[in-house]
């Protein structure tokens, strides 16, 4: 016997996205947090930068805590 999904096919989403808009970061429809973590470090592109992890059913957000003396070059 086949264990087959019935229904439509689940939403899925494998790309990740770096640098994203506010307004992508906000919470989709049917998303909710399950945890936030604070204190989480940048080992890759920025490394030793913290940040905190949102952890939601659907996706994980990572966004880097602003620091007050940081000069945005791009505006």
């Amino acid at each position: 016997m086949e264990d087959r999904f019935v229904g439509p096919e689940p939403w899925r989403d494998y790309t990740i996205q770096f640098d994203a808009p506010s307004a992508r970061l906000q919470m989709e429809s049917g998303e909710e947090i399950v945890d936030t973590l604070s204190n989480v470090e940048d080992t890759k592109g920025n490394n030793g930068v913290k940040g905190r992890l949102i952890i939601t059913n659907l996706r994980l957000i990572w966004q880097c805590d602003p620091k007050p003396n940081q000069l945005d070059m791009a505006r």
